[in-house]
């Protein structure tokens, strides 16, 4: 499934994704894992009300659904995974409402540097910057 950029609703080639507001994109993805209402309630620094309508409009769309246990909290859980494109096309959605990205988003991690040598190359590009400057000033004499 894809998602519009400019508008956030389904594209011509899936028409069936649900055209939801960011914070219930939010929902869908801090649902990587089963959680309680008030998990996502915490997580997400909204009261439980709010969680709980979002989840309602989700359930509505067939994309999550709940387990209910008999000695245990009722959970939410994805019931459709979307592919990789939409997931990131969703999540910056999600940003782009300067929202809070979910802890437990499962997405694919590109490899990172080591801090190491990501702090060992800012030291170098001040050296340069610094080399740069004194050899305008020396030859600029």
């Amino acid at each position: 499934m894809r998602v519009s950029e400019v508008t956030g609703s389904p594209s011509p080639a899936r028409p069936d994704l649900p055209r939801l507001g960011p914070r219930t994109w939010w929902v869908y993805l801090a649902l990587a894992q089963p959680k309680t209402l008030a998990e996502l309630a915490a997580e997400a620094g909204i009261v439980e009300d709010s969680v709980r309508t979002h989840l309602r409009k989700l359930e509505r769309a067939e994309l999550v659904a709940r387990v209910v246990a008999p000695d245990a909290d009722t959970q939410w859980h994805r019931i459709v995974e979307l592919d990789t494109p939409t997931v990131y096309g969703l999540v910056g959605r999600v940003r782009r409402a300067r929202l809070k990205r979910p802890r437990s988003d499962a997405l694919p991690e590109y490899p990172r540097p080591f801090p190491a040598v990501a702090v060992a190359l800012a030291g170098l590009a001040g050296v340069l910057a610094t080399a740069v400057v004194v050899l305008v000033l020396v030859l600029g004499r």
